[in-house]
């Protein structure tokens, strides 16, 4: 008795990559329709793979010209285009005999899979690393100097020496190591390209969008488009949600993330001087509530309607506000998970809040 198509599907589905060839023989005279086009779909993911191989070959011609230095090792960056954010270098050594599918410069490539690439990199890596400016840093030395300084932090921070480097178009001051310039080197070179990966996801996961939720209609915004998602990122162990201006009015947006334990809520708003006592008091409600920090930035002087702004920017806790701003700039102040920690033992407000009930 014949196999079913179903069941000739999960075979295929099963097999390795190395038996699909045999699979495709088995089964090329079966006349079913369904077999055909199986036999088909795997024979062109076949030839697909053969032509990926041939590009890959290409792309490591570089690394077969350097081959007898013992660690190649592939930099570039993420960060110096646009005009936010930090500037991420990568750095990577990857096996002599190394395949990784489809690496290729991070540009081209869709997020989920520079994710899927970046995770592959680090497990099959020799050795890999990032380096990074901070905005702080680039407007102190500009953006070609802040590179290099990621670069050469990226390089530091590698478990093994490299033996050259190959880097995407650049010559990196102040380094003894022998360095190759490659223009478009990402596209070039798999070191290379898997460098962009490394530095495209890491600055990636740092930076996110977040499309304000609660439109204020009053101000016009109804033409706009409503989010639909808080995006939370994880940086030096805290969990970030963010928030826009008139956002703070709405508590159960702020407690639906501080129950998927976000630690600290970012809050950019362009509040005016007139309602400067409900800002605050909103602020500092929405850490007390949440038992979280919550950092406000809030928009100072005028516009051009004449309209004034209230400044106040300020960090909140567990237990209120910490410290305040009425004026442009910047200003500082601590936060500790062992601080937001305690706060949250002491009065445990999730495990005991009452869910369920008919007010």
């Amino acid at each position: 008795m014949s196999k079913s198509i179903s069941e000739i599907k999960i075979e295929f589905e099963q097999a390795g990559e190395q038996q699909w060839e045999a699979l495709c023989q088995e089964y090329e005279t079966d006349s079913r329709t369904g077999v055909k086009n199986l036999t088909a779909r795997y024979r062109k993911k076949q030839q697909a793979l053969v032509q990926e191989r041939e590009r890959l070959e290409v792309m490591k011609t570089f690394e077969r010209k350097y081959a007898d230095y013992s660690f190649i090792c592939g930099i570039d960056e993420a960060g110096r285009g646009p005009l936010a954010g930090p500037v991420v270098a990568g750095a990577v050594i990857l096996p002599k005999d190394c395949e990784i599918l489809y690496l290729n410069d991070s540009k081209k490539l869709s997020a989920a899979k520079r994710e899927e690439l970046y995770d592959e990199i680090m497990e099959k890596a020799v050795a890999a690393a990032v380096g990074m400016a901070s905005p702080a840093r680039i407007d102190e030395i500009n953006i070609l100097q802040a590179t290099y300084e990621a670069m050469r932090e990226a390089i530091s921070k590698l478990a093994v020496e490299p033996g050259i480097l190959l880097n995407d178009a650049v010559t990196i001051p102040e380094m003894i190591i022998p360095q190759v310039p490659i223009i478009k080197g990402d596209a070039k070179s798999v070191s290379i390209a898997a460098a962009s990966i490394l530095a495209k996801v890491t600055r990636d996961r740092l930076m996110v969008e977040y499309d304000k939720v609660h439109l204020f209609l009053p101000m016009g915004e109804g033409f706009l488009e409503r989010g639909q998602k808080v995006n939370i990122v994880e940086i030096e162990g805290f969990r970030i949600a963010f928030g826009i201006c008139y956002d703070l009015r709405f508590p159960e947006m702020f407690r639906k993330l501080a129950l998927k334990t976000v630690d600290l809520f970012l809050v950019a708003a362009e509040w005016p001087k007139e309602r400067y006592d409900a800002l605050i008091n909103l602020a500092a409600a929405r850490a007390i509530e949440n038992q979280c920090y919550l950092l406000l930035s809030n928009r100072v002087g005028k516009d051009c309607f004449r309209e004034s702004f209230a400044g106040a920017s300020g960090l909140y806790g567990p237990w209120g506000p910490i410290v305040f701003s009425y004026d442009e700039g910047a200003f500082g102040g601590e936060i500790n998970l062992n601080d937001l920690k305690a706060a949250r033992e002491a009065l445990n407000v999730f495990d005991e809040r009452v869910e369920g009930v008919d007010f």
